[in-house]
């Protein structure tokens, strides 16, 4: 990982290309925050996240839109 923060560096270092640099700052702050947000979850809801995440590939354990507005009908009004 070092070598490649190392050779990042050098490139960023070298670099007179504005609007690159300007995206890699985009990206890096993204990231950034993307952490902040993640840290900022409880376990449980990390957790909810996560197996949420790991269903996405399954279809037979997802729901429809339109189910899930049969089912919350009373909610929806």
């Amino acid at each position: 990982m070092e070598a490649i923060k190392e050779h990042l560096y050098k490139l960023i270092e070298g670099s007179q290309n504005a609007d690159l640099l300007a995206v890699l700052t985009q990206i890096m702050e993204q990231n950034e925050q993307e952490g902040e947000i993640w840290r900022s979850l409880s376990e449980d809801q990390k957790e909810r996240i996560q197996l949420a995440e790991s269903e996405i590939d399954y279809p037979e354990k997802q729901v429809s839109h339109e189910e899930m507005v049969r089912r919350n009908k009373k909610w929806l009004r």
